[in-house]
């Protein structure tokens, strides 16, 4: 037998709740949509994958102990799926074994509520991970949309440079040719491509070539004779007379941007470079200059910059609201943790904020370092350490903090995990290494070893474990996680020595991702 109880209020989020007993899906509808969530109820694992293959929700409360699918085994078909892979899983089950718990960890859940619920606890942890969800997928989307914004500019940068390229060149093989004898000089002026003018000693025009007529609009009979003065607005000629009378002194001159008049009344940018020609005994003859037609050039140089300045806005404003709503969520976990007094749930809540903390951190490098792919790790990993340092600071806990690391650059799909494998490692020696009142040092290592390897140590010469033990088999989740995070994510090695005090030492290769910016 299958039901399905459904729900609808104003759109605070999509919810999927799975249970084979009626009336505890009926009582989470009911406390959910009273708050404006949208609620779905299935009573079988078979109909929640039926139903999410539909319509994916926000996020799914699901039951543990269910006949046919059972809970655990729709969270491994979820997270095996791409498409269901990123929708927090919140397990319902009436069990407090650790081992459940880890397990439905270990397949990927986001959470657990234990029935009988308390409305408020179940409110909370929806809220919570609701939010997580909702501040990931809209960042994905704005990163999306950088990304797309940022290719078209590249592109546009790309074609601009090239055309700039090709200028530079042509001006430049123009202006080698000016060196040449007499002959190449007087067929070079006729027939040039460029504009090209004399000019005697009063500034009048001697001669100018093809070219300049084109660009200018004016026939030779027009021109010749012709003061230069007359083709300028009217607010430059008295700085020209000033540049002239300069150039007639030195020898030469060059003008990177000049405002001229066309025959028709419009106006142009020009470059203008000249140089004095002298007879045997070193008497003015003429001045020839050469005319460059850069209006277009400006044109595409002041969209470069317009283009420049959008993407560091865009970036600016996708660093402020990652920043702003990673804010949010501590400061929402921090009033959830002054709402209970039960320690156990405060420690929880305190390391889910500090591992936010160090994923806002890799954020606030990128930003600052103005590199859309790397961060300095050896910064990121000091400000980590020194935040955590005061964080668990207090009087009667004397503790040093002693770091020695390289400058070492790396990707962001490095500097994050390995951020909160140091956020999990650092968190333990502050909590547990150094009981009240003991006096103790935590250091940490990091340098880079051969053939692209780089090593993290972490130690303190705290109290250490009573015995010996598996690291990699225990049920704290953060030494899961810490374990999961080197060897999944990092691709890399950990092992940990456990003489005076405890040692974790890490390696792993900076190359295992490819740059995308």
């Amino acid at each position: 037998m299958s039901s399905e109880i459904a729900s609808t209020s104003k759109d605070h989020g999509t919810i999927l709740v799975v249970d084979d007993q009626p009336r505890n899906i009926q009582l989470f509808v009911t406390i959910l949509t009273q708050q404006g969530y949208s609620v779905r109820g299935v009573n079988s694992g078979k109909m929640a994958l039926e139903y999410i293959a539909l319509n994916l929700p926000d996020l799914i409360l699901l039951d543990i102990k269910m006949p046919g699918l059972d809970g655990f085994e729709v969270c491994r078909q979820l997270k095996e799926n791409s498409a269901t892979h990123d929708i927090p899983v919140i397990f319902l089950t009436a069990l407090s074994n650790i081992e459940e718990k880890v397990t439905g960890f270990t397949l990927g859940a986001a959470d657990y509520i234990t029935k009988p619920t308390e409305p408020a606890e179940l409110l909370s942890r929806v809220k919570t991970h609701l939010s997580l969800y909702l501040t990931r997928k809209e960042l994905q989307k704005l990163n999306a949309t950088l990304e797309q914004k940022v290719d078209l500019r590249t592109k546009d940068l790309a074609l601009a440079n090239d055309a700039l390229k090709k200028e530079i060149l042509y001006r430049t093989r123009a202006q080698e040719a000016l060196l040449e004898s007499e002959k190449r000089f007087r067929s070079l002026y006729e027939h040039a491509p460029l504009g090209y003018q004399s000019l005697d000693i009063q500034g009048n025009f001697i001669d100018v070539n093809l070219a300049w007529l084109d660009i200018f609009g004016y026939n030779e009979n027009e021109i010749i004779g012709k003061w230069f003065g007359d083709l300028l607005p009217p607010e430059q000629i008295a700085q020209f007379k000033t540049l002239f009378s300069k150039f007639l002194t030195v020898g030469e001159i060059h003008v990177s941007k000049l405002e001229m008049v066309k025959s028709d009344g419009s106006r142009l940018l020009v470059s203008f470079d000249g140089r004095i020609g002298l007879d045997e005994k070193g008497r003015f003859l003429q001045a020839h200059c050469i005319i460059a037609n850069i209006t277009e050039r400006i044109l595409k140089e002041e969209q470069l910059k317009a283009s420049l300045n959008e993407k560091n806005v865009l970036l600016g404003e996708l660093y402020h609201r990652t920043k702003n709503n990673m804010q949010v969520i501590v400061a929402l976990l921090e009033m959830q943790a002054g709402t209970t007094e039960n320690e156990e749930l405060q420690k929880i809540i305190q390391d889910i904020e500090y591992r936010i903390k160090a994923m806002t951190l890799v954020q606030q490098k990128v930003y600052e370092s103005k590199n859309l792919s790397k961060i300095d790790l050896k910064a990121y990993l000091s400000d980590l350490s020194h935040l955590l340092l005061n964080g668990f600071s207090s009087p009667d806990k004397l503790i040093q903090l002693e770091l020695d690391m390289d400058e070492i650059w790396v990707l962001i799909d490095i500097a994050t995990p390995c951020g909160l494998v140091v956020n999990e490692l650092l968190t333990n020696c502050f909590k547990h290494a150094f009981p009240k009142g003991y006096a103790g040092k935590i250091s940490i290592h990091l340098h880079r070893l051969a053939d692209r390897e780089i090593e993290l140590i972490i130690g303190d010469n705290g109290v250490g474990f009573t015995s010996p033990f598996d690291f990699k088999d225990v049920s704290t989740l953060g030494l899961q996680m810490v374990n999961n995070i080197v060897t999944h994510q990092l691709n890399g090695k950990i092992t940990v020595d456990l003489n005076n005090g405890v040692q974790w030492t890490i390696r792993f290769r900076d190359d295992l991702y490819n740059e995308r910016i």
